[in-house]
């Protein structure tokens, strides 16, 4: 596969996870409970980030698409992840992201998320993309919608109740013809 791409926004700058430089911010960002709290594994031990990362950087590897760290361009501040995964439960690859407490509520999510799917359907000419959260967590499925994707089920999952949302390339290729881009592209 291609060298894994690093992409830029008019706010981030997107480095494919696994740069040795990122493993600080990334194990003490894994370490919080309130960011983790809505995060499928939870918080995470220092050496569960570093497997993580490892696997995140054979996908890039071995599938030409995976997760980024977001950085703001201006500062070069950490401020969360964001990418695309496999997701062998679901039959699909997933978009995933997760941003700090303090970067939260500012757009900079569903910048990053329209980069993602721009890279999913642009460069890997990926079909679909699913995403999933839990039906408590409104700001993340607000940043799915703006994006275009579309609530498809519900289930339970550890007494807590999940949602599946989707886009195909079609749908989202005719949102940038009609020109509904979302934020950041």
């Amino acid at each position: 596969m291609a060298e894994s791409p690093a992409l830029r926004t008019a706010r981030l700058d997107m480095m494919p996870m696994g740069r040795p430089a990122d493993l600080e911010a990334l194990v003490a960002f894994h370490a919080d409970p309130q960011i983790m709290a809505t995060m499928r594994d939870g918080v995470l031990t220092p050496t569960q980030v570093e497997n993580l990362v490892a696997g995140y950087a054979a996908t890039w590897r071995d599938k030409g698409f995976g997760m980024w760290v977001l950085r703001r361009r201006e500062t070069g501040g950490f401020v969360g992840i964001c990418g695309l995964m496999e997701r062998a439960d679901l039959d699909a690859v997933a978009l995933r992201f997760a941003l700090r407490q303090e970067e939260q509520g500012a757009g900079l999510a569903s910048e990053a998320v329209a980069a993602a799917l721009a890279f999913a359907f642009e460069t890997r000419g990926l079909d679909r993309v699913v995403g999933v959260a839990r039906a408590a967590n409104v700001g993340s499925r607000r940043v799915m919608e703006r994006a275009g994707m579309r609530f498809e089920w519900a289930w339970t999952r550890n007494d807590a109740e999940m949602t599946l949302y989707a886009i195909e390339k079609r749908r989202w290729l005719e949102q940038r013809r009609a020109g509904d881009q979302p934020i950041g592209t």
